[in-house]
């Protein structure tokens, strides 16, 4: 399998929920981390999140 990145007016919204056959859930247990109540991010988090957002943008 190849890796290929495609622009996005080349894809549709329909095009990944095909090909991985993707369903609509309604579980609110699905993902019950968000649910939870979960610790702040640190001070060292901040700092990883900011190096990663200035790579990104």
């Amino acid at each position: 399998m190849t890796n290929q990145a495609l622009a996005a007016n080349q894809v549709e919204l329909s095009d990944p929920i095909d090909r991985f056959n993707l369903t609509h859930i309604d579980d609110p247990a699905f993902f019950p981390e968000w649910q939870t109540n979960l610790p702040p991010i640190t001070d060292l988090d901040r700092q990883l999140l900011k190096k990663l957002t200035a790579l990104s943008g």
